[in-house]
């Protein structure tokens, strides 16, 4: 069909799953269609096979982190850069950001070692957690005293 009189393209909700799903952001998307984040917008509002196609490609991208994210604690990644992981996971998902619950209460998602875990350090002396899964959860205040481990 070609585009629409709003730049619009029946390849594009493909297309923006396809980019979001390796770890590129919608933003980013701009570059690639060479429109505006306000006409993009519109799309979202317009094009629900766009909406749709956005709300897997957010999940896509989160699982393509979260692999990282495991792979790292695993140790598989030589001089992997656990901030700059953390900036793109909060920056992107909210990851480890400070919120407010529904009653003002600041809470945050911080990560935590099992509290049986042993970690050992690679060459790069970056922690790694020998097959041990992370726990998430959810701290009120700023986690102190809440079994962090201040080397990780």
């Amino acid at each position: 069909m070609g585009k629409r009189a709003d730049g619009y393209d029946d390849s594009y909700p493909v297309r923006l799953k396809e980019h979001l799903k390796t770890g590129f952001s919608i933003e980013s998307f701009v570059a690639v269609v060479g429109e505006d984040m306000e006409t993009i917008e519109g799309w979202l509002k317009t094009y629900p096979e766009f909406k749709k196609a956005y709300t897997i490609g957010e999940a896509l991208a989160r699982k393509f982190y979260e692999e990282i994210t495991i792979k790292a604690i695993q140790g598989e990644y030589r001089g992997f850069s656990a901030p700059a992981l953390k900036m793109v996971m909060e920056g992107r998902f909210g990851v480890g950001a400070k919120k407010e619950d529904d009653k003002g209460k600041a809470v945050s998602v911080q990560l935590f070692l099992p509290d049986n875990s042993r970690t050992k350090s690679g060459d790069n002396g970056n922690k790694a957690i020998g097959g041990q899964v992370v726990e998430a959860r959810v701290v009120e205040g700023n986690g102190e005293g809440k079994g962090t481990d201040p080397e990780c």
